[in-house]
């Protein structure tokens, strides 16, 4: 069967649509408390006029993304009172700002090296990037997204296998900012390192980009030990693990993300000769897997999985195709079909055993960023473009509400009650022109 349409343009289709998908939530929107005690700390940065030993919430861990908003913030808002639509204006820009680094590292990562391109690239593509996991999340101001799309586009860079000192200074920057971002992207540079070694020698796994990676890490770990001076977290997520939540997340977030690693470590196992190298390579691949596996406080966690899988299939999969495989199609045409399907139909649960198909209208799952719905995930995004009118959860709600507040204080400060979801009156109060104290 002789390809009709190249493996490029089905790519190019498959990203742009990705992208605009992830596009639609697009707005003024907040989706959850993180967000809103992140860009809370970059007014309090901007105010200040002080990055140095602050203490904000894994402002050590993620200091890049409060000095990134708070650059924002002094373009956009001023220091005393912001009317709402000011503040609507901000929380857009911080958005698209997240948006478009999603949608440019996700532009390189899967369109890199345009020749090596095959159906199977295309169907782990399927796979892995147009689910909720990134749909629901890519167009919300994270650190998790900013990081995830600094290290996408390194991997749009990585496949270029010349060790010069240009490519050199790429992988330092790349990993020092992704780094920068959220310190767990040092769990994805391992794939790095072996997708640098293009023959499998002992030899292939040290030269100027994989040193330069660790070496960018290491920069940007020790200057945010430097700048949280006092305010250093030892803050560590403790363990959360439920089977259950953990089937819902497989199932409804990222219901081809397992597919797709079983998959790419079945073509590892079978393309790479030497045993070492498969095992390291398996070793890489399965690292944020094993990391996060305990840990489901959050879909977002699973980013960077998504990204290995993605990364490590690019290199193991076949790179030309001289013909399609009858069985490779129909795997490729059944998985487009189910996104398809998953897009207007959903479960509608009433009970554990008590469920029914549901048309554009599915069961809400609760998650830490937010409800995500068990299918029908297009009328859901539509939902989330409205959701500062119609608030899709309580997130929504308290800010909706919180914004609406007129704080009153005579010495300027404000002092707030630590609850679950104080973040949102704290941002309110700074949009306002106060000073919090929690």
């Amino acid at each position: 069967m002789k390809q009709i349409v190249s493996p490029f343009r089905i790519m190019l289709c498959l990203a742009g649509m990705t992208m605009g998908l992830a596009a639609i939530p697009l707005g003024p929107h907040l989706r959850e408390n993180d967000q809103a005690d992140l860009l809370a700390g970059a007014i309090e940065l901007r105010n200040d006029g002080s990055f140095l030993s602050r203490n904000l919430y894994l402002y050590d861990k993620a200091y890049l993304g409060y000095w990134l908003a708070a650059g924002t913030a002094r373009i956009m808002l001023s220091p005393g009172a912001n009317d709402s639509e000011n503040v609507a204006r901000w929380l857009t820009l911080t958005n698209a700002l997240a948006w478009a680094a999603f949608a440019f590292g996700l532009g390189l990562c899967a369109l890199g090296r345009k020749r090596e391109l095959t159906f199977s690239h295309a169907t782990l593509f399927l796979l892995v990037f147009p689910a909720p996991l990134f749909l629901f999340h890519a167009a919300y101001y994270a650190n998790a997204i900013l990081s995830f799309s600094v290290l996408a586009a390194l991997g749009g860079f990585w496949p270029l296998r010349t060790n010069t000192r240009s490519s050199a200074w790429i992988a330092g920057l790349g990993a020092a900012v992704a780094v920068a971002f959220r310190a767990d992207a040092v769990l994805v540079l391992p794939a790095f390192v072996w997708l640098a070694n293009a023959d499998g020698s002992a030899r292939g796994y040290v030269g100027p980009r994989q040193l330069a990676l660790f070496v960018g890490a290491g920069l940007a770990l020790g200057t945010g030990w430097l700048v949280a001076g006092h305010g250093r977290s030892g803050h560590v997520a403790p363990l959360y693990f439920d089977p259950r939540v953990l089937t819902a997340y497989l199932a409804v977030v990222m219901p081809g993300l397992v597919p797709a690693g079983v998959w790419v470590a079945w073509r590892l196992a079978r393309s790479t000769p030497q045993r070492w190298h498969r095992r390291l390579g398996l070793a890489a691949l399965a690292l944020p897997w094993l990391f996060y596996l305990p840990q489901h406080h959050t879909p977002r966690y699973f980013f960077l999985a998504a990204l290995a899988t993605w990364l490590i299939g690019r290199r193991v999969l076949p790179k030309r195709e001289a013909h399609t495989d009858r069985r490779q199609l129909r795997f490729a045409l059944a998985t487009g079909f189910a996104l398809v399907l998953l897009s207007v139909a959903g479960l509608d649960i009433r009970g554990l055993a008590r469920f029914r198909p549901a048309w554009l209208d599915a069961t809400r799952m609760p998650t830490a960023d937010g409800v995500t719905p068990v299918g029908a995930w297009a009328p859901f995004l539509s939902a989330l473009r409205q959701s500062h009118r119609t608030p899709v959860d309580h997130n929504q709600a308290v800010w909706e509400t919180a914004s609406a507040m007129r704080f009153s204080a005579e010495n300027g400060t404000v002092f707030l009650l630590r609850s679950p979801l104080h973040a949102y009156l704290r941002l309110a109060a700074l949009t306002q022109g106060y000073r919090v104290v929690v």
